[in-house]
């Protein structure tokens, strides 16, 4: 049998680490015509899809990564569930089959089960913890899955320099902020990309047969706001060539803009709403400046930075 085990991380952060949203899971993208899967992210349902299509052609193989809607404070999260596949011919039974989603490449051997991964997004600091977002409902004695791994690849070649993972296996109802210590696995590594995989569940695996087993159809875990933290200072992979702190992303009257790098020219400030319609504009004239929003109504908002009309950078924020 081969078997997916996971480690639980534990390792002290950095007091003066600092963090910010990498993942927020407002951009999707079609694939195989009728699945979707979040912009930078790849799925185990298009990998079923695509060997039903064939060696199970005219089977309808249901979608398993899925738009939480809406996510933590709005908008969309990922969510991973664990659904009930046609199989694969002889070379997968039907059955339930776990939904496994990753920032990297993900590639399986249909004979021995075993999931490969190429690639995750690059990442120039050593991380010293993750926090997220996350909802789930685990069922049949299953626990979900989180696992991030920070890798070294300088040399060519994949080495894992830290973990930071957990299996969640009570149910949890409602939107919840939890942190995952990353436990550096040797000295000497460099941190080049971030590998991020999130799974329905986190006890599966391939019998002699092929099977899956030990599965229950309908368990789920959703994701949303996934930050990293390193001992340097903020690392966003959104967008790496972040220009400006845009705080707090909760916001109640103010939100402060403080940019890195200010060289008196005017960059500009625009706000809106979920329909795509500008509710606020307007010039960034200091490194660090306030916008007053109290105007605003509560919800969801989405910001953008711009120079002679070029998006420096974007997010988005909640007005309560």
């Amino acid at each position: 049998m081969k078997k997916l085990f996971l480690l639980t991380a534990i390792t002290c952060c950095s007091l003066f680490s600092k963090a910010q949203v990498v993942y927020d899971f407002e951009s999707w993208h079609n694939v195989l015509g009728t699945l979707t899967i979040p912009n930078g992210w790849n799925c185990t349902d298009s990998l079923l899809k695509y060997y039903g299509l064939l060696l199970n052609f005219g089977a309808t193989f249901p979608a398993q990564a899925i738009k939480e809607n809406p996510g933590n404070g709005g908008g969309f999260a990922l969510k991973a569930i664990t659904k009930t596949q046609p199989g694969l011919g002889t070379v997968l039974p039907a059955g339930p089959a776990p939904s496994l989603c990753s920032n990297a490449m993900i590639d399986i051997n249909t004979t021995t089960g075993e999931f490969t991964f190429n690639g995750g997004l690059p990442f120039n600091s050593n991380p010293t913890s993750a926090s997220m977002w996350i909802k789930n409902n685990p069922l049949g004695g299953d626990s979900t899955s989180i696992t991030l791994l920070a890798i070294d690849d300088s040399d060519g070649g994949d080495s894992t320099a830290a973990v930071a993972d957990t299996l969640l296996g009570a149910t949890i109802g409602t939107w919840t902020k939890i942190t995952l210590p990353f436990k550096y696995v040797g000295i000497g590594f460099n941190t080049t990309k971030l590998r991020v995989s999130v799974s329905s569940s986190g006890n599966f695996y391939f019998d002699t047969t092929g099977a899956f087993a030990g599965l229950t159809d309908g368990s789920w875990i959703a994701v949303d706001g996934i930050e990293i933290t390193t001992p340097t200072g903020i690392t966003n992979m959104l967008y790496p060539d972040k220009i400006a702190d845009v705080y707090p992303t909760l916001v109640h009257d103010l939100l402060f803009v403080k940019q890195y790098a200010y060289t008196n020219t005017t960059n500009h400030l625009t706000i809106t709403n979920t329909d795509g319609s500008k509710v606020f504009t307007s010039a960034i004239h200091s490194s660090t400046q306030s916008f007053d929003l109290s105007s605003l109504s509560k919800g969801l908002y989405f910001y953008t930075i711009t120079k002679d009309n070029k998006v420096l950078q974007n997010g988005k924020i909640n007005k309560e």
